[in-house]
């Protein structure tokens, strides 16, 4: 059993960060003293599970989705808190079988299934997908498939899930707008950079804190 398990893609492994010290998720680990935390994030990674195997140029996109890997790389840890950063790469990347709506079933799949498993809905935190530059979403296909608008929709599921599960949502996407934008982004122009790291951390704390 462990306090905490992280999951998500790239960014919660720590992709754009300078040091793993400087990674979201150890920032929130040593701002709570959650000394034995896991990080589950997997780079390259979506959170729904597909269908089609159209994507499986990108290896782990489809294979290692997070609906369908989530027993393992949290459940089987016993966590007492989850957090949960998924939801930038399914919107990016471009394939049909690839949308909003599987997206939004498989987190809430998943936040059943941690709750089955014993973990308190209200200590699940869902973080909307993170800001991009404008320019971003255009880039390093296949993961072209996104704009603002479909970014929206990602960030309204990730809050509908939270909502009807009784989880706590931390609006990353937000707190990033509102705290630096572009600044807050490494020269990749997909990864946070050590700001944007420590302000996605910020916006989690902020939900684990409130009431």
């Amino acid at each position: 059993m462990v306090t905490a398990v992280f999951f998500g893609d790239s960014i919660t492994a720590g992709a754009g960060a300078s040091d793993p010290t400087r990674r979201w998720a150890d920032l929130v680990a040593a701002a709570l003293d959650w000394a034995d935390a896991v990080n589950a994030g997997h780079s390259a990674t979506i959170l729904q599970h597909t269908p089609q195997r159209a994507v499986a140029t990108v290896g782990a996109a489809a294979d290692q989705n997070g609906r369908d890997t989530y027993l393992d790389r949290v459940a089987a840890h016993r966590p007492a808190w989850v957090l949960i950063l998924y939801g930038l790469n399914d919107m990016r990347l471009n394939d049909p079988a690839i949308t909003v709506e599987r997206f939004q079933a498989d987190l809430g799949e998943v936040v059943d299934g941690l709750v089955a498993s014993g973990v308190a809905a209200r200590r699940i935190v869902i973080g909307s997908p993170p800001h991009l530059p404008a320019g971003a979403y255009a880039l390093h296909p296949p993961w072209d498939g996104g704009g603002p608008a479909l970014h929206a929709r990602y960030g309204a599921a990730c809050a509908a899930v939270a909502a009807s599960r009784g989880a706590r949502f931390a609006d990353v996407h937000r707190a990033m707008a509102d705290g630096g934008g572009d600044r807050l982004v490494s020269p990749d122009q997909i990864h946070p950079n050590d700001a944007g790291h420590a302000v996605i951390a910020a916006a989690f704390l902020a939900a684990i804190r409130a009431s």
